[in-house]
């Protein structure tokens, strides 16, 4: 998949192609004003056995200004950018079934992310703020530098723009659902490699246009995914003679993920077990609370979607059935609505 000058290339084994991996379907989109593409984001998503994954790559607005209200300005368009395309990225099927992105069990965001090392507002003017940067790093003491990384601070901000938010359409994100972006770091603070941007070509060292930042990075949303690793390739010490031939260090992480496929069988028998249990006769006799009352209204709901649709994609049912529950609910009976359904859809899971 690709986009002017970003690309995104999955590779598996070869065993999983046709029977492993399916629902293959890509995206792009621009995010620069004038729609070139330079600026912007390329996606792909897939399911592995009954996983859903999303893999986007990414490349957003620069910095541009030099001082420090420039700088906010700058950061405020990357935000911006960063919410508009998560907001934007969805698939359609082959059936016409549209699948956003907060609908997949694992969501993976990397690439340039242009985020900077900001200078603080009650920092001297006359402070030398590039010099301090690259006394840290050549001393090897890059972590003092992440109270001033963007990126690191936004995440750390539970309100902020990387915050989990409803998807623009009609059909909102059960509040379960809603993991918030997380970086696959092992220790409080930021990278543990030291900043990718901007380096010397060919070399040695940062070029002196720029503050050194971290602008590549690798952020993830999920409940079931385990980072072990997060490193940044080193041009310098694994080429020969020792060289830059580009001025970013590209980044890579590695997760764990368990990937369970769904034995049809014992779920249809699982399904039959549900509707005997739920079935018109077996209900509870209707209570004079209202309470009980819409606590029969789920059940005959969940019961009606899950029988009928015949689906085995538990998500894709959740979906239909969560959409349907938003007719005739609001407030907090929906929110009630939607924890009983997550749950019913992570006891299937199990």
């Amino acid at each position: 998949i690709f986009l002017f000058g970003m690309l995104l290339c999955v590779f598996c084994l070869p065993e999983l192609v046709g029977s492993g991996i399916h629902q293959f379907s890509m995206f792009e989109m621009p995010a620069d004003k004038v729609g070139s593409g330079v600026k912007g984001v390329v996606a792909c998503r897939f399911a592995l056995h009954d996983r859903s994954f999303c893999f986007i790559n990414c490349h957003f607005h620069a910095e541009t200004k030099k001082t420090v209200k420039g700088a906010q300005g700058d950061l405020a368009e990357r935000l911006h950018q960063v919410q508009a395309c998560c907001n934007a990225v969805e698939f359609r099927m082959a059936d016409q079934y549209i699948i956003p992105l907060w609908a997949h069990r694992a969501v993976f965001l990397m690439g340039d992310t242009n985020m900077r090392l900001t200078k603080p507002a009650d920092m001297d003017p006359r402070a030398n703020f590039d010099g301090l940067v690259r006394e840290r790093i050549e001393a090897g003491k890059w972590s003092e530098l992440y109270q001033y990384d963007q990126l690191t601070m936004t995440l750390k901000n539970p309100s902020g723009a990387l915050a989990p938010s409803h998807h623009p359409s009609k059909m909102k994100v059960p509040p379960l659902k809603a993991c918030p972006w997380k970086e696959p770091v092992f220790r409080a603070g930021g990278p543990t490699f030291q900043p990718t941007f901007k380096l010397e070509v060919p070399g040695p060292g940062y070029s002196n246009k720029r503050v050194p930042a971290w602008t590549d990075r690798i952020l993830y949303r999920s409940s079931d995914v385990r980072p072990s690793r997060y490193e940044a390739v080193q041009q310098d010490q694994i080429l020969s003679p020792p060289r830059n031939i580009a001025d970013h260090n590209p980044v890579y992480a590695l997760f764990k993920i368990d990937c369970i496929r769904v034995d049809k069988t014992l779920l249809h028998h699982h399904v039959q077990d549900l509707a005997a249990t739920l079935c018109p006769g077996n209900e509870p006799k209707c209570g004079k609370t209202h309470g009980e009352q819409l606590q029969r209204e789920q059940c005959r709901h969940f019961r009606w979607r899950f029988v009928n649709t015949g689906r085995p994609h538990i998500e894709r049912l959740a979906v239909r059935v969560f959409e349907d529950l938003q007719t005739e609910l609001e407030g907090a009976h929906l929110t009630m609505a939607a924890d009983w359904l997550v749950e019913a859809q992570q006891e299937c899971w199990r």
